[in-house]
């Protein structure tokens, strides 16, 4: 039986149909596993709220005040496709990613037919590169993959119809282009590296001069530069972004008035560009945290890089065993074809003057997006220069392989992370908030979300409130500031009252800061998400930027009107029944005095042996239990506040003070009063 299985096993060989099925493996090992655990991201959330408030004359006006008018069909049919499912996003950005990689190896493997094992781990590179690590932004940059399809299946098609001398698939190579340019930007500068990619698949007839050969490859290109030129023309020089103007090309203006000091601009920019995306982007790839698995999460990714090693072993040892004549190193080509699609690759945002280096991590990453295929394409050309021995090049390509394999797994556990924090912001404000006035601002001491920023916050908790609005009503209803971040140092301006406003795309926010909610979201610290009041301005248990601002919380604003969510499935994806579930709802009821529903909702917690982990999130039982009468069980969850969190006195004697004031008179109720007093400390 083992002698059968070693025979079949030494038998089995991979060719070239059996790559895309690699690839897909890899592609679903590296992004798929995580694809149910993720959800939107900063920009997604813009495509989000043009869709579910404007439908698809919104995502139109989106793409046309962000500069990308062209692809908006591609966000208009998706959305009709998938809505607003994070699972379908993921896979569907998934697809396109591994139809890319696919598309990437038929046009490496159609230049060099004879390296099926260097043209594979090319693609693998290209499919896994760890420079860019936005892939779980499933929304905002799907179009890219897209794009990258269709302009290498344009580029495959182009060539086949020079080594097989048909001319229809140059007709298809054509038509594939037209559509590429209804794509995505990211990826236009590669059109210029055609021409060499056209001049290296021309037969080298003897009888042809080099003159004639060029005459020929630019003839060949020149169908496919007109469309590029056409584009960029109308993109530079007749199309304007209304507001924004964001995605402009100055820096082509500006090479037209000062050419010699913006090429030293570029060139400046340039090598620190590179390093970044062919070496420093490496570091990451291997970190010590990898090796400690105290936690499920790097025992399983332990488990993961093993698989992921064998595998790759695998292919590329059937692959060798198959195609033992090849040469084990890539032609010098290669690392021409590859150094030109890294350069023009990047022209893009060099166009716009963007530059990688300068940006924040992760978000500087996109820049890195066009020169995906030529970095992976040097790489691997490097890789099989240095390391020349077969035996060798298939064991370390295989580690190599599984620690990039395992760091876009721990990439994508990262943005899970994320995404949990955000449903847990969402979902208690759709507890606590049940509805909202027009023009509130939402404060916070700070950036409470990591992967998102102020305006993805403001977009995200528009779509949870969102409604149908027309395209003349570019008014939004509600709008996030990060106080430390927005107003740092101006805590005492927006404590007096001052106007806010902000403006994102098409759409502005006018509102006033004493017509503001402040809130506190520390779900780490074993917090719910707190609506912070005026009464809690002498508290604690928050920050002093807080205790400033506590005032102005103006809770008033927040209405029992209850709003349909067009998010509700996924705000309710999850078990409601846990602790701040039963306090947002307090807390709610406490708002509009309902002190009866206050009480049931700490017995339904307690049946379910639910209880908070921080005193402050006892305050709204203990007045509940007092404004009813109970007056022993508020006293008792007074005495547990102050013993689990520090410094308690300073919010329960206050509340106690306004109990006694508030509530009608009875001996039990000055007997359980100078008990608390006493225990406490209250200062009389």
């Amino acid at each position: 039986m083992i002698d059968n299985f070693v025979s079949k096993f030494n038998k089995f060989k991979v060719t070239p149909r059996a790559i895309p099925a690699f690839l897909f493996f890899a592609c679903l090992i590296s992004y798929g596993l995580m694809a149910p655990f993720l959800g939107f991201y900063q920009d997604d959330w813009h495509f989000i709220y043009y869709y579910i408030t404007r439908g698809a004359p919104g995502i139109i006006e989106l793409a046309h005040y962000d500069g990308h008018p062209l692809s908006a069909w591609i966000y208009i049919l998706a959305f009709r496709a998938l809505g607003v499912s994070p699972l379908a996003w993921q896979l569907f950005s998934i697809f396109w990613r591994w139809l890319a990689a696919v598309a990437a190896w038929k046009l490496l493997h159609q230049f060099w037919p004879n390296h099926l094992k260097q043209t594979f781990t090319a693609a693998l590179f290209f499919l896994l590169y760890p420079a860019f690590i936005l892939q779980p932004q499933a929304i905002c940059y799907s179009e890219v993959w897209i794009s990258h399809t269709v302009l290498l299946w344009s580029f495959y098609y182009a060539g086949r119809g020079i080594q097989e001398n048909k001319f229809r698939y140059h007709i298809f190579g054509f038509i594939i282009k037209i559509l590429h340019v209804f794509t995505s930007a990211y990826v236009t500068g590669l059109e210029f590296v055609r021409l060499f990619i056209i001049w290296m698949q021309i037969p080298k007839d003897q009888t042809k001069s080099f003159r004639k050969r060029l005459k020929m490859a630019i003839w060949l290109w020149l169908p496919y530069l007109l469309i590029n030129l056409g584009y960029i023309i109308w993109r530079v020089f007749l199309y304007n972004s209304p507001v924004e103007k964001r995605a402009d090309p100055t820096v082509i203006f500006t090479l037209l008035d000062t050419p010699i000091q913006t090429i030293q601009l570029l060139l400046n920019n340039l090598f620190p560009d590179l390093i970044l995306i062919l070496a420093t982007s490496w570091y990451s790839v291997l970190t010590p945290s990898i090796f400690s698995y105290s936690n499920l999460i790097n025992g399983l990714l332990l488990g993961i890089m093993l698989l992921s090693a064998l595998s790759t072993w695998l292919a590329i040892h059937k692959m060798s065993s198959a195609y033992n004549q090849e040469s084990q190193n890539f032609p010098a080509n290669a690392l021409l074809i590859g150094a030109l699609l890294v350069l023009f690759g990047l022209a893009p945002y060099y166009a716009i003057g963007y530059f990688m280096y300068e940006k924040f991590a992760p978000w500087n990453s996109r820049v890195a997006l066009g020169s995906l295929l030529g970095a992976g394409l040097l790489v691997s050309y490097l890789f099989y220069a240095l390391v020349t021995n077969p035996r060798r090049q298939n064991i370390a390509l295989a580690i190599l392989i599984a620690f990039m394999i395992g760091w876009q797994v721990r990439n994508a556990n990262e943005f899970r992370q994320s995404w949990n924090k955000q449903l847990t912001l969402y979902e208690q404000l759709f507890w606590r908030i049940p509805g909202l006035q027009k023009n509130t601002a939402i404060l916070s001491e700070q950036e409470i979300l990591f992967f998102m920023g102020d305006y993805p916050t403001s977009f995200a908790i528009n779509s949870i409130y969102g409604q149908p609005t027309p395209l003349s009503e570019q008014e939004i209803p509600y709008w996030f500031f990060p106080v430390s971040s927005s107003f740092w140092g101006k805590e005492s301006v927006l404590a007096s009252g001052t106007p806010l406003n902000d403006q994102q795309h098409s759409i502005y926010f006018a509102g006033d800061s004493k017509k503001s909610i402040l809130i506190r979201f520390e779900p780490q610290d074993n917090e719910c998400l707190w609506v912070i009041r005026p009464e809690d301005a002498y508290s604690r248990a928050i920050t002093p930027s807080e205790n400033l601002l506590a005032p102005i919380s103006d809770l008033s604003r927040i209405t029992e009107n209850v709003t349909k969510s067009p998010l509700e499935k996924i705000l309710l994806s999850r078990s409601s029944r846990n602790w701040c579930y039963f306090y947002q709802k307090a807390d709610l009821a406490r708002q509009f005095q309902r002190w009866q529903d206050v009480v049931q909702f700490w017995q339904q917690a307690e049946e379910l042996n639910k209880r908070p982990a921080n005193g402050f999130e006892y305050i709204p039982f203990i007045e509940g239990y007092a404004n009813t009468g109970d007056w022993k069980t508020a006293r008792n969850l007074t005495d547990v506040a102050n013993r689990i969190s520090p410094a308690m006195y300073h919010s329960l004697c206050p509340v106690w003070k306004n109990l006694y004031t508030t509530t009608p008179n009875s001996s039990m109720k000055n007997d359980e009063y100078q008990e608390v007093i006493h225990f406490l400390g209250c200062v009389p």
